[in-house]
């Protein structure tokens, strides 16, 4: 819920990074919306990015669904903690089928910042394996992550 109001109120208050100064390290203030690249070329992504100081935590401003038949998923989320190259952290996504619920993570990291763009290499969370078992047993095991990619975020203001 907490989560849900600042990524609402960070959307609302966008207008306010106009005439900020550029984005010229991973120590600026990286507070915004942020385009990716997505799977078409022609529907970027745009993420909201809060930025907590030593941490950053990034949502989805689109629709974040993935393909599964198995199981119902939510959106990622990514969180970062800052180091002296940048920042590193999860991908994280939950997937649920029926009464079970697994979490599923992958690596991103943040390897360059400049003019407005940022350097990311991230990973998809793999969906897990649903394992049967007696009665309303089911439990998951983790599925193999996909190899990780670099994408030039942008920013939107």
């Amino acid at each position: 819920m907490i989560r849900t109001l600042a990524v609402l109120g960070l959307t609302a208050c966008h207008v306010a990074h106009e005439g900020r100064p550029p984005i010229t390290t991973c120590t600026s203030s990286l507070a915004g919306t942020w385009r990716a690249p997505g799977a078409d070329p022609d529907q970027p992504q745009t993420w909201a990015m809060i930025d907590n100081g030593a941490t950053l935590e990034a949502y989805p401003l689109f629709v974040d669904a993935t393909a599964s038949v198995s199981a119902l998923s939510a959106p990622r989320v990514i969180d970062l903690r800052r180091d002296a190259s940048g920042a590193g952290g999860t991908v994280t996504r939950r997937y649920q089928r029926g009464p079970t619920a697994c979490v599923a993570k992958a690596p991103v990291h943040l390897v360059a910042c400049h003019d407005d763009t940022l350097e990311v290499v991230i990973a998809d969370p793999a969906e897990p394996v649903f394992i049967e078992g007696d009665g309303d047993d089911t439990k998951c095991l983790a599925g193999s992550t996909p190899p990780s990619r670099r994408e030039r975020w942008t920013a939107t203001w």
